[in-house]
C-alpha cells in the first residue's frame, strides 16, 4: 500500500472544493421565497369548478379545499404542506392530508411560477391556476 503524503496547501484545496459544494448544496435546497404567501387554487372538478386555499410559509403552511364530501371525510380538511423539490420557480407542494385525519392519503400539487401573482401549477393530470390573494 503507497502512503500518499498530504501538504497543507493541498489538504486547504480539498477543504475548500468540499466546503464549496456544500455551499452550492445548500443554495440548491433553495427558500420558499417567490412561493411564500396566500393563494387561491382554482380547478375543473368533476361536477362543478373547486378551489382551495394555499398558504405558503418559509416554514411550510396549510391548505384547505372549500368542498366537502358526504362519502369522503378527507375532502375540506385544513391540511399541513410541506414545499419539495423547490427549483428556482417551480416546486412541488406536498399536501399531507394523512397527517390530518388518520386514514387519508397525501396529495402532491406541482406549482410552477408565472408572476408575482400568479402560478401553474396541477394534480396529476389535473389543471390548476392559483393566484395571489
Amino acid at each position: 500500500m503507497r502512503h500518499v503524503q498530504h501538504t497543507l496547501p493541498t489538504c486547504l484545496a480539498v477543504a475548500t472544493l468540499w466546503g464549496a459544494a456544500g455551499i452550492a448544496t445548500v443554495a440548491h435546497a433553495q427558500t420558499p421565497a417567490p412561493f411564500v404567501g396566500i393563494w387561491t387554487v382554482a380547478w375543473q372538478g368533476v361536477r362543478t369548478p373547486q378551489q382551495a386555499r394555499l398558504v405558503i410559509t418559509e416554514s411550510g403552511g396549510t391548505y384547505k379545499s372549500n368542498a366537502t364530501s358526504r362519502d369522503d371525510p378527507c375532502v375540506g380538511k385544513q391540511v399541513p404542506i410541506v414545499l419539495e423539490d423547490v427549483d428556482g420557480e417551480e416546486a412541488t407542494v406536498l399536501l399531507k392530508f394523512s397527517e390530518a385525519l388518520h386514514g387519508c392519503t397525501d396529495r402532491k400539487l406541482k406549482i410552477k411560477k408565472v408572476d408575482d401573482k400568479n402560478m401553474m401549477g396541477s394534480f396529476g393530470k389535473t389543471a390548476a391556476t392559483i393566484t395571489r390573494d
